[in-house]
This record gives structure tokens, C-alpha cells and sequence, in this order.
């Protein structure tokens, strides 16, 4: 179903290679709308509701909004999936989170990042070059701390154009006001491109 590695530049980072969208979905949807998805951030949507939804093609979250998702699903008794479960067992086993012994799920060190083999090998380089760039954001203070101060440097109407694009789009659906999230695809996006572009 699966490949993971653990990047050798940034060993807390793990990255899955999914055999296909449908695995990767069955994995990591529910945490798309959780993380990531206008009018949805922060809350635990059901399996009916995924049936008929995209999260994206290809994936990335830090420990701190893993760690968030297990809490609240185990707050709530909410049941998650197989595959949800055993994404839980690889973060613990690979500290990204850490469960203390009163069972909470605290941030551990780390973030994870995804694509799938079904996409085309163009998208499998692009998805790369994205999810890659999101993995060092969410581990390096400095690196952030740079891209912020670019973010505030950014054309006004430029930035206002491309974040109207990433909610409005139904493949995307991004939470505007999560400036951390606008950041962090501000500079994905751009990084994401070869230099000729």
C-alpha cells in the first residue's frame, strides 16, 4: 500500500510514497479537512461525508496538528479508520507525536509528507519539490522566519489574487485566514517551480 522513508537530510521528516490516491486518501482525507480545508479546520468529519470528498494529491502536517487530530478523536471517541490507526502507531513509533501516561498525544519532533504513484511522473516531481519544501518549513524556525519576511514583502495584489485562487478552487479549499498555512503554500508554490519558470 505503501513506501516509507525517512529523509536523510531531515530524519524526523517521513515521507510515504501510496500505491495509489485511494490508499493515500483512506490515510490522510480526513486530516486534509481537519488541517487544511475552509469551513472544516479542526473538526473530525465522518466517513459518509469523505466518501465523495478530495483531500489533495499529495500531503504534508506537522507534528503539532497530528498530535491535535488523535487528541480530539480520542477526546470525542470518535472512530477512525484502519489505516488512520496504523498512521498513528508509525508516528508514535517515529516520536513525531508522543503519547504520556494519561494518554494524551503530545507534539513530538517532526512532520510527514505524501504522494501517490498513481500521480504522472511530472506531477510525482512537482508533488516532491512541494510536500519536500513543507517538510523543512515545519522543522526549521529560520527557514519560516525567512519566508515570512518575504511574505510581507510580496506584491498586495499578487498574494490577493493567488489566496482567493487556493480557497476558491474545490481540489484545494485552504483556510485563508490560517496565516501559518498561507505562508507555508506561499512558499511551496513558489519553490515547487523549476528555476526556467
Amino acid at each position: 500500500d505503501y513506501e516509507l522513508f525517512s529523509w536523510e537530510d531531515f530524519p524526523s521528516v517521513l515521507f510515504f510514497d501510496f500505491k495509489n490516491y485511494k490508499v493515500q486518501s483512506s490515510f490522510l482525507t480526513r486530516l486534509a479537512f481537519f488541517v487544511e480545508k475552509a469551513g472544516y479546520k479542526g473538526t473530525l468529519v465522518s466517513d459518509e461525508f469523505l466518501a465523495n470528498k478530495h483531500g489533495f494529491n499529495a500531503h504534508d502536517y506537522k507534528a503539532y496538528d497530528l498530535a491535535h487530530f488523535y487528541n480530539l478523536a480520542q477526546e470525542s471517541n470518535f472512530i477512525l479508520n484502519r489505516n488512520e490507526l496504523i498512521l498513528r502507531e508509525i508516528l508514535l513509533k517515529n516520536k513525531i507525536i508522543i503519547q504520556t501516561s494519561s494518554g494524551e498525544f503530545k507534539e513530538g519532533n517532526g512532520a510527514i509528507i505524501s504522494f501517490s504513484k498513481e500521480s504522472p511522473m511530472y506531477l510525482r516531481y512537482t508533488f516532491l519539490a512541494h510536500e519536500s519544501w513543507h517538510g523543512i518549513y515545519f522543522i526549521d524556525e529560520n527557514f519560516r522566519n525567512a519566508v515570512s519576511a518575504l511574505y510581507y514583502m510580496f506584491d498586495e495584489r499578487s498574494m490577493n489574487f493567488i489566496q482567493t485562487f487556493w480557497e476558491t478552487q474545490p481540489n484545494l479549499g485552504y483556510e485563508r485566514s490560517d496565516l501559518y498555512l498561507m505562508q507555508n503554500e506561499f512558499m511551496a508554490y513558489i519553490m515547487q517551480q523549476r528555476l526556467s519558470n
